[in-house]
């Protein structure tokens, strides 16, 4: 399976996705660990979505109509019973 990054960290295979779409882009993305870690190729997978799209793409309002953002990741995942551990990250880069 590919995914945007993995390395092996003292043993352990750690997959990571960074994602700019929609609700549905990331649920794939979750599925795929999920299957990943059914095949033992997987111990812990990691997804990384915007903290508030409407702040870090202010100009873009409606290129961001369904993007997956932290919140919302956050409350979703523990009611898909998705049985290995992951890491939910909300990019929130500062405006220079």
């Amino acid at each position: 399976m590919k995914c945007d990054f993995h390395k092996t960290i003292n043993g352990n295979q750690v997959f990571c996705e960074t994602q700019f779409g929609k609700t549905e882009a990331v649920l794939k993305d979750v599925c795929k660990m999920q299957i990943a870690y059914d095949e033992q190729t997987l111990d812990l997978g990691v997804v990384i979505v915007p903290l508030d799209p409407n702040q870090m793409f202010s100009e873009r309002k409606k290129s961001i109509v369904g993007m997956a953002y932290f919140n919302m990741v956050k409350q979703t995942l523990p009611h898909l019973h998705f049985k290995f551990p992951i890491w939910v990250i909300g990019l929130n880069p500062k405006k220079a």
